[in-house]
């Protein structure tokens, strides 16, 4: 048995026997030999990751610190590696001749559940001589923190916004960056900032900034918008949620026909906008234009907007049409059409009857309007042979087709008479039946 302390190298020993007066000798080789084992490199960071499994390597080396004797085999193992982690060697045993020295490489493989944290890993080698080395190993795992960015509404931004939205340890970071994973030591700290106010252009309808990301709350392992982080074993995520503010820029047409409320300004995605007419004029449809080269409609009020844009809210203007008869009786049952083409959306064509006040109307588009009565009327529809007969608008065109301009409200007054021929009849046979329509 050799001692630790014993020379290294080939000692020749003599065995000495006695007996019966005589004396015999013989020698022994013996070899003391002693070997070593290492890592490299002895340390190592693995990035723990999000999903499955990496690993890393190094590179075991057994040393024979003498050159006689035989060969001896070494077989390899590990300790102290955290769950989720797994060491293996390749191969798992070496043969090492004297003086001479053979390898394994050791691969260390981190699943995404392993915990984070700084870890000593003892690989040791068990010889065939009996002994047994080891040596330490350190593993660091870092966790991954995840940084990400939405919408209140959990959507994406409409756009990547011209100005960085994340700050860490210093560094700008811009929406087309996210989600972005970093990967620290646990218990290191780092300085985290959510930016706000984020400006964005997103409309080409509107020159220049038209949509505002700000900052409402965060979510994670971090919640305040700015302040320092520091790292838990467990890693984790960082999600901000945001406020969409866009600009809408509205218009009332024509002008002076009602209001919009709320007024021009920048308003949370989803604002509703409401249009109440002025008298005389009634809310038909809203224009809406999102971008330089598109345009679409709604006819609801009040209207949810969604995206920057210049909101136009038509109005349309009332159109009424009078009938009477030549003492300025009000004359019921006359056939009227009014039609526009005014509005590029919405041409308007209207047709009827007029009522018992002898009215009929309705409302059109600001701009040109074409009105059409009857060129006679019968009394309250019958089909006796009295009729009146068209004569003028109040004195003005003689023909029962008239183009004005609407600008405002506007009324239209038709003249009829009854025909000469048809006096007589009225007075004597119709003045029990039909007294309102005796002229």
């Amino acid at each position: 048995t050799a001692s630790l302390s014993a020379t290294l190298g080939t000692h020749t020993v003599t065995i000495k026997g006695s007996g019966g007066g005589l004396t015999r000798t013989a020698t022994l080789t013996v070899y003391v030999n002693d070997w070593s084992i290492s890592v490299s490199p002895s340390s190592g960071t693995v990035n723990r990751p999000i999903s499955g499994s990496t690993s890393t390597t190094a590179t075991v080396t057994v040393q024979s610190t003498s050159g006689s004797g035989s060969s001896m085999t070494v077989t390899l193992s590990a300790s102290g590696a955290p769950s989720g982690v797994t060491v293996s060697f390749s191969p798992s045993s070496v043969t090492v001749s004297p003086g001479a020295s053979a390898t394994s490489t050791m691969t260390i493989t981190v699943s995404s559940s392993a915990p984070g944290g700084t870890y000593t890993i003892t690989v040791t080698g068990a010889s065939s001589c009996g002994t047994s080395k080891s040596t330490p190993y350190t593993l660091t795992i870092a966790v991954p923190i995840i940084f990400d960015a939405f919408k209140i509404s959990g959507k994406r931004f409409n756009s990547i916004p011209i100005d960085a939205v994340l700050n860490v340890d210093g560094v700008k970071y811009y929406y087309n960056r996210l989600p972005i994973a970093f990967y620290w030591t646990v218990g290191s700290t780092h300085v985290v900032a959510w930016y706000s106010g984020i400006s964005a252009d997103e409309s080409t309808a509107i020159d220049g900034t038209d949509t505002w990301y700000y900052w409402d709350h965060s979510e994670g392992i971090f919640t305040p918008q700015y302040g320092y982080l520091t790292v838990p074993s467990s890693g984790g995520t960082v999600t901000a949620y945001y406020v969409r503010k866009i600009m809408v820029i509205e218009e009332v047409y024509p002008t002076g026909a009602g209001t919009v409320s709320p007024s021009s300004g920048a308003y949370p995605e989803g604002q509703p906008f409401t249009a109440t007419p002025n008298s005389g004029y009634s809310f038909h449809h809203w224009v809406v234009k999102p971008r330089a080269d598109f345009r679409w409609t709604s006819l609801a009020n009040p209207i949810n907007i969604w995206d920057p844009c210049y909101l136009k809210a038509v109005f349309f203007i009332r159109l009424e049409v009078w009938t009477w008869d030549a003492e300025w009786h009000t004359l019921p049952g006359v056939y009227v059409t009014i039609s526009s083409d005014s509005d590029e959306f919405y041409p308007v064509r209207l047709s009827g009857y007029t009522n018992e006040y002898g009215q009929f109307y309705g409302d059109v588009p600001y701009g040109y309007a074409t009105v059409t009565v009857a060129g006679s009327a019968s009394a309250y529809g019958t089909t006796v042979p009295f009729w009146k007969s068209y004569v003028n608008w109040a004195g003005e065109s003689t023909s029962t087709t008239r183009t004005i301009f609407v600008y405002q409200k506007t009324r239209l007054d038709a003249l009829y008479k009854v025909p000469i021929d048809a006096r007589d009849f009225v007075k004597v046979d119709m003045w029990y039946s039909y007294p309102n329509f005796f002229v």
